[in-house]
């Protein structure tokens, strides 16, 4: 805890556990356990991510343990690479869907692309509301992956299903109805 993160790393066998103090400095404070983790877990990877210093501490509570070290040039390289090919799938899957949008169709190659530039990934997590009944909305939604639940408020605290849409399929948001990833 409030060391600088120099590495990530990947618990391959034996037990540690994650505590924390409220004043590091306090050498009579017991630390607070918050978890204890076991084979094939993995640590140290926010400190790299957000370049703040260390929030946890981990002790070996087993015999011994055995871990996998990435260190952070290794770790930054690797996450450099794994957002080039995140961006580059969701521009390929983008792109698969805006050509296949008749509402796209008439465009020249050179605007879909435009119109996929402008484009930023969202990720919602089942039963999120993407957006409310009621709420005003300026948003264009195109599903890449999952399914979307649209639904109608009919009475307090009471909806109805009005249709279900899949990757592929998109919406405006607007204020008459309810899209609800599931």
């Amino acid at each position: 805890q409030d060391d600088l993160g120099d590495a990530f790393y990947v618990l391959e066998n034996g037990l540690v556990s994650v505590t924390r103090k409220q004043n590091v400095s306090d050498v009579r404070e017991v630390p607070k356990l918050l978890v204890n983790l076991s084979d094939w877990s993995h640590f140290g990877e926010m400190s790299l991510i957000t370049d703040e210093l260390r929030s946890a501490t981990i002790t070996v509570i087993s015999d011994n343990a055995r871990c996998l070290v990435m260190t952070k040039p290794i770790f930054e390289k690797c996450m450099e690479e794994a957002r080039r090919i995140s961006t580059q799938s969701m521009r390929m899957i983008g792109e698969e869907i805006i050509n296949r949008l008749p509402l796209f169709a008439s465009l020249s190659k050179y605007n879909r692309r435009y119109i996929l530039d402008a484009l930023t990934p969202m990720t919602f997590n089942k039963d999120t509301y993407i957006c409310r009944q009621g709420a005003e909305g300026h948003t264009f939604f195109i599903i890449t992956e999952g399914a979307v639940r649209v639904t109608v408020n009919v009475k307090e605290g009471e909806e109805k299903e009005v249709n279900n849409l899949v990757a592929g399929d998109y919406f405006l948001q607007q204020s008459m109805v309810e899209y609800q990833y599931v």
